[in-house]
């Protein structure tokens, strides 16, 4: 506060002043996320990476493997 109550003022002149900290902190805060989603979102436009597609390639032969194997041992046991 720049007056007491019940102190004459002129018009125009400043009653009080708002502490803004928090709110700049809030603000620098909101663009910070804003900018990582951004970059999320043009990572995501921009597609995988050959390394990316390498590792889901690998990812897939793995499971395809296991599957392979999972039958193979089901017909083992299926059999008479």
């Amino acid at each position: 506060m720049l007056v007491r109550p019940g102190q004459r003022v002129v018009a125009g002149e400043p009653l009080a002043l708002l502490d803004s900290a928090d709110l700049e902190l809030q603000v620098r805060s909101t663009e910070a996320a804003l900018a990582a989603a951004q970059a999320e979102l043009d990572q995501l436009l921009a597609g995988p990476r050959s390394e990316e597609a390498d590792i889901a390639r690998g990812q897939l032969a793995v499971a395809q493997a296991a599957l392979d194997q999972a039958e193979a041992q089901r017909d083992r046991l299926s059999q008479p």
